[in-house]
């Protein structure tokens, strides 16, 4: 069926209401076809094509819904629907939703929607804007444009495609691509010429967050694998609990999630505290292998000229399953973390959980500036037998501040990760995190670090309970200042030895800081440094620990010019006599 009125006349708008409705679903081939200055659809109004249920062959094609307009597409209300589908028993490919306009809303649970429930692929979602798309809030479903296989398809997911001069995505209102089936989910694939925003969660108790979500579902099983995020823009706000995350939660592997913005990537705050989810959903972009999954999670990267993470919002890549977490890794000219809410730090995650087998990834973050403040990290742990993954860090500058923290940590019987910072010019540890001792942690979400007490610092760890070994820490840079209590520590309070540290420097000044190694376990915990020019002040530490049966670290230093108060190591008697060595 098409609305097309002749060429050379101006086109005319085009609405539908009331319930309307074109349906063109029997067993294939048939397309819906608009041509509109305006076109509109609103009061549960609907546009149907695809293969009907029990119909179509093997080579059968749904046709495509295309809507072209000139000017602007409106679709509003819950139960209007663009749809494009497949359904139960029937055969064959499914058509694509097409949308081309100058610009283009979905408001109140508009779903503009292709996906399959028989044995045929789904088709794609595809949307071509010149300048604003927007989608905004939920009723019965959100608002947004969906690409699934459904629990009783068989066959491959289609994709969500979106090019638009600016983008707006609010109030629960979602980009989606998933398989609740047997089948590979598609990939959403955004373009953005200037701003892309997604912001808060739907009004309802549910507290769904907005955003752009590729999932294998853990409801029914689904069998198959995640697809990608991909996400250009020119600047991208994340804030008030709104996602974007690339999931596994059943038998397959999460897609990778890639954001690429010319300017600013802002990710900030978190959503009203959700009654069924029992903690308030952090704004960020997201990896997760879900306790229900066998599955390799996804792999994020991000490339941008400046990163923002504030306000208890996350860049996580999490294992709670059958499988490896994914890797991290941020291109950026400046990253700034910094902040606290509701207890949970801001900050850059790699983890896995009790419930998982694999290892955490890798997070790499190379950048001009770096600075990690206010109670912020940047943290890999493991809290079962899989390792903790690396942490590496190039930049020209460094700084954490007021309770920043870089650490690694094991709780388990996996290996803490190590630490290698490659920092050109300077290094500042400074002050620790006044907000520490009031925070109320909830020990059973997922989201909580195990930061190493209030200070700033650099910390390679283990807990009591653990028996993995420690991270190593390695340290190369211009100048390294530790001050006002900030620490530079590898440790071991479990069974496991403490990893090894080192610092190769031009000079390193402590001013109230501490460099400090501490075993249980071991002869491990040595401190190498190399420094021309290192001064201490200010009840200053260089210090070895071991206790119970460790024999305890050495203390080697390399300088041409040295300042010290105190240098030592200790070890409990009769193990060991502990020896000042300055």
């Amino acid at each position: 069926m098409s609305l097309n009125p002749i060429s050379a006349i101006a086109r005319a708008d085009v609405s539908l209401t009331n319930g309307a409705e074109v349906n063109v679903r029997a067993g294939g081939s048939g397309n819906i076809a608009v041509s509109a200055g305006n076109f509109s659809m609103s009061g549960e109004s609907t546009l149907r094509a695809g293969i009907a249920a029990g119909s179509g062959a093997a080579g059968t094609r749904a046709g495509n819904i295309d809507v072209n307009a000139t000017g602007a597409i409106a679709l509003d209300g819950d139960g209007t629907f663009l749809s494009n589908a497949v359904l139960e028993n029937a055969t064959g490919t499914g058509g694509d939703v097409n949308l081309t306009a100058n610009s283009l809303t979905a408001t109140n649970g508009v779903q503009i929607y292709a996906g399959t429930r028989g044995q045929a692929d789904a088709g794609s979602v595809n949307m071509n804007v010149s300048n604003a798309a927007s989608f905004d809030g939920a009723k019965t479903f959100s608002s947004g444009a969906y690409s699934r296989v459904e629990s009783a398809g068989r066959g491959q997911g289609g994709s969500v495609n979106l090019t638009a001069g600016s983008l707006s995505v609010t109030n629960g209102a979602v980009l989606q691509a998933s398989t609740f089936g047997r089948g590979n989910a598609g990939s959403v694939n955004i373009n953005v010429r200037e701003t892309a925003i997604f912001d808060g969660t739907t009004i309802d108790e549910n507290a769904f967050s907005t955003g752009i979500y590729n999932r294998v579902e853990t409801a029914n099983s689904a069998v198959g694998e995640g697809g990608s995020i991909n996400l250009v823009a020119g600047s991208l706000f994340v804030t008030g609990g709104a996602v974007i995350t690339a999931s596994t939660g059943a038998q397959g592997n999460a897609g990778n999630l890639t954001v690429i913005v010319r300017d600013n990537i802002i990710l900030d705050g978190a959503g009203p505290l959700s009654p069924s989810l029992g903690f308030s959903q952090s704004s960020g972009l997201f990896s997760s292998v879900k306790e229900t999954a066998v599955g390799e999670g996804g792999n994020i990267r991000i490339s941008t000229r400046s990163l923002s993470v504030t306000n208890s919002a996350l860049v996580i890549a999490s294992a709670l399953g059958k499988g490896n977490g994914g890797r991290i890794l941020i291109d950026a000219d400046t990253v700034n973390l910094a902040g606290v809410d509701d207890g949970q730090p801001s900050g850059i995650y790699n983890t896995t959980e009790p419930t998982a087998t694999g290892r955490a990834g890798e997070i790499t973050i190379n950048a001009n500036s770096l600075r990690v403040a206010d109670g912020a990290v940047i943290t890999s742990r493991t809290l079962n037998a899989g390792d903790g993954g690396n942490i590496a860090i190039n930049a020209r500058t460094f700084e954490a501040i007021n309770g920043g923290q870089v650490l690694t940590t094991a709780n388990s019987r996996g290996s803490a990760g190590n630490i290698n910072l490659n920092v050109s010019e300077s290094m500042m540890l400074s002050g620790s995190d006044r907000t520490f001792a009031g925070r109320v942690f909830d020990a059973g979400t997922n989201f909580l670090p195990n930061t190493f007490g209030a200070a700033s610092g650099i910390y390679a760890n283990t807990s009591a309970n653990s028996t993995g070994a420690g991270g190593s820490l390695n340290v190369q840079t211009g100048q390294l200042t530790v001050r006002e209590g900030a620490e530079v520590t590898v440790s071991s309070d479990g069974k496991g030895a403490a990893g090894n540290l080192r610092i190769d420097a031009r000079s390193i000044r402590l001013d109230g800081g501490a460099i400090k190694a501490t075993t249980q376990a071991g002869n491990f915990g040595n401190i190498t440094l190399q420094a021309p020019d290192l001064r201490m002040q200010g009840n200053s530490q260089i210090t070895t620990n071991a206790f119970g049966t460790a024999i305890g670290g050495n203390i080697n230093i390399d300088t041409q010019f040295l300042i010290a108060k105190e240098i030592a190591t200790f070890a409990p008697m009769p193990f060991a006599v502990a020896e000042e060595i300055l």
